[in-house]
């Protein structure tokens, strides 16, 4: 069935075409709803993690206390990264209820 028109088209948008180990191929199955949903599910749920990995996930960028507890968590570990994260959204939760 081909693509209905959209901003995924020739013009704006490139193919691509990746090997994976089969544990993570059966990782991405299971994500994008199991086999049967696979061939459907899968496009969307490729653009959305491609887009996350590259700091520009759907709907916006990420948001200061996202990217610094990212950038924290490449440096020093995902522990302390959510540590990071968390003490942010607190700050954030305060000042909102203000």
């Amino acid at each position: 069935m081909p693509r209905p028109p959209g901003p995924h088209n020739e013009r704006d948008s490139r193919p691509l075409a990746v090997r994976v180990p089969l544990e993570l191929y059966e990782r991405i199955v299971k994500a994008c709803g199991g086999e049967e949903a696979f061939k459907q599910n899968f496009p969307a749920w490729a653009r959305r993690a491609f887009s996350a990995a590259v700091g520009t996930p759907r709907g916006g960028n990420l948001g200061d206390a996202q990217l610094s507890g990212f950038e924290e968590g490449r440096r020093q570990g995902w522990a302390h990264a959510n540590r990071v994260f968390r003490e942010a959204l607190e700050r954030a939760a305060k000042e909102l209820k203000r």
